[in-house]
């Protein structure tokens, strides 16, 4: 078992167009250094009961009212949400030649993708307002987003639901707020709902799923599971603590044609903090959208490949299929050590999900596939001077006045975990798109930055068929997101900064027929340095743990959303950050 506190938020709660200086740089690996290795892992599932805890026939409207979520970890709610502690996350020494390296090659700025919307999301003041206000901030930001339509909300027009932390907001597609900000206990009809939001849209069905961390009666964590469609609203709840031992931490989302899929980090043991490995939930997707009193479910793991318990097993989205993929990287080994230096991929798939309505054998099964390599992320170097600054606040903390905060040097980017995962098929057959953090040279360039490692995947054939790396000279690249449409347009969102730029939001966008990804397009321009009490109160600095993007139902745009630092207008004082939702058009 690995040893290592979860990956959880900071948080209180109390009482109950910029040109951008260096190059760009996108390389493809040739599909030949992607060999499979054997089959290392098959799961058969065990029943998981289903509880449900909510339901109406109305969907959320212009009417909702946030109610204050009282968090269950006392005044001052901390957990450490990364793995390995601060000794298992720090990097390696290792040689500059061993990195991924780019040549540096400068690509002409022409315009790769027309911009169709760009707007603020939700900050942390919005998600502290909703939820009480002062003593509610958390931080870092955990990024939730879908697009679409059903017939019974605001009048079946398309909406962008963007959910982060403990507060979701609905907003038309041109940015036009339609709610204010919603706490989650609210949106999910579940006073316990706190942390690692998701929602995604399946056109199919007509249906909006969204997913969170919660407890029930118990205390044992649960997943929420909450449906909304033209029925109205259900939330069920699935007991992911495997009889009350472990924590089932950030939950990711995914679907086919006949199953919802949620994964969780499973801590357990007595302090929570040894980490057991990838817990897998298959849900009956047929029974979610009729939003029937009873749920099929099955639950695989804790799950392992190659003696490695799997962090952070990502469930594919996407179009229709009836089998489930699922892709994990390796940023731990197996003693909870961090990875320096990575070049294999986990590869699952489910078969038989049909069954779980009807009984039948449902099996999960993985294998480890070679990639190009990608490297253990390093603090980024961002615009914050390190000063100290103690602000006003509901009660003292650690300054006369109320709490200090720090002017960040440095943002945490995180590990090379994967981020998300997307299933799609075309005329060249099944295909999943996914991305992750790595350390990256660039040219000459004499420090190593933070950039983006991509990788497409045919799951037929168990190979990465093409892959490659995003950077850019003198930045740092954080947290992305890939969409790939149909009609063959890619769009990679992220986060990026530099000593001599704010932390910002910004995409690239490879062309349909395209073999490299065009220059960086800035959609939020940061106001100023991130500014948090998370290093002066736990000696640990944060930054968006991901950020998230999406296929529009058309088929053709790709949304996108990422944290930044808004207007001051928007901002925290005692946390600044906020998001930056877009929309990117993509060939017809």
């Amino acid at each position: 078992m690995m040893h290592f506190p979860r990956r959880s938020s900071i948080g209180f709660a109390i009482i109950g167009a910029l040109a951008l200086v260096g190059a760009l740089v996108a390389v493809a690996v040739p599909a030949a250094h992607a060999a499979t290795r054997t089959v290392t892992a098959s799961y058969n599932g065990h029943p998981l009961s289903a509880t449900r805890v909510a339901t109406s026939s109305k969907v959320p409207g212009k009417h909702i009212t946030s109610t204050v979520h009282n968090a269950k970890n006392g005044p001052l709610a901390f957990k450490d949400h990364s793995p390995g502690g601060d000794a298992a996350r720090a990097r390696a020494t290792v040689a500059r030649g061993a990195l991924p390296h780019t040549a540096g090659a400068a690509i002409a700025r022409t315009a790769q993708g027309q911009q169709l919307a760009n707007f603020n999301g939700l900050s942390d003041l919005d998600q502290a307002n909703a939820n009480g206000g002062e003593g509610a901030e958390v931080t870092p930001p955990d990024q939730a987003l879908c697009v679409g339509s059903v017939s019974s909300l605001f009048g079946g027009q398309k909406v962008v639901l963007e959910i982060v932390n403990d507060a979701g907001r609905f907003f038309t597609t041109g940015g036009t707020p339609l709610t204010a900000p919603i706490s989650v206990a609210t949106l999910f009809q579940d006073p316990g709902a706190f942390s690692d939001p998701r929602c995604l849209f399946d056109p199919t069905t007509q249906t909006f799923f969204l997913t969170i961390i919660s407890s029930n009666s118990l205390g044992h964590t649960v997943d929420d599971v909450s449906v909304i469609n033209s029925h109205g609203q259900t939330t069920y709840q699935f007991d992911t603590s495997q009889g009350g031992t472990c924590f089932g931490d950030q939950p990711h989302t995914g679907f086919d044609n006949n199953a919802v899929y949620v994964t969780t980090d499973q801590f357990c043991g007595p302090n929570e903090d040894n980490f057991e490995g990838a817990l897998v939930v298959a849900i009956s997707k047929p029974q979610l959208v009729s939003q029937d009193l009873s749920v099929h479910a099955l639950a695989f793991g804790p799950v392992s490949l190659g003696g490695v318990p799997i962090l952070t097993l990502e469930p594919a989205f996407g179009d229709g299929t009836n089998t489930e993929y699922l892709v994990n990287s390796f940023p731990f080994d197996a003693f909870g050590n961090s990875n320096s230096i990575a070049n294999t991929l986990g590869l699952w798939q489910v078969t038989g999900d049909r069954h779980l309505t009807t009984g039948g054998t449902v099996t999960l099964s993985g294998r480890i596939i070679t990639s190009e390599t990608y490297a253990f992320p390093m603090p980024a170097a961002s615009t914050g001077t390190g000063a100290l600054t103690c602000v006003p606040f509901l009660v003292a903390i650690n300054c006369p006045a109320g709490i200090l905060v720090e002017s960040e040097p440095f943002l945490d980017a995180g590990d090379s975990r994967m981020q998300q995962v997307q299933f799609l098929a075309d005329k060249s057959g099944p295909r999943l798109f996914t991305e992750l953090d790595t350390a990256i040279t660039i040219g000459t360039d004499p420090s190593a930055r933070d950039g983006i490692a991509w990788f497409e995947i045919n799951p037929a054939a168990h190979k990465v068929t093409d892959q490659g790396y995003i950077a850019a000279a003198g930045k740092y690249l954080l947290y992305p997101a890939l969409i790939h449409t149909l009609s063959g347009t890619s769009v990679i969102t992220f986060s990026l900064t530099s000593p001599t730029l704010n932390p910002s939001t910004a995409f690239v966008v490879r062309k349909a027929g395209g073999k490299s990804f065009g220059s960086i397009q800035i959609t939020g321009v940061g106001a100023g340095p991130h500014v948090s009490f998370a290093g002066p109160l736990v000696n640990r600095v944060r930054w968006g743990d991901y950020s998230f993007s999406v296929l529009d139902p058309n088929g053709i745009n790709i949304w996108g959303a990422a944290e930044y630092i808004p207007p001051a207008k928007d901002q925290d004082p005692i946390d600044n950050w906020g998001t930056r939702v877009w929309d990117v058009a993509g060939a017809h």
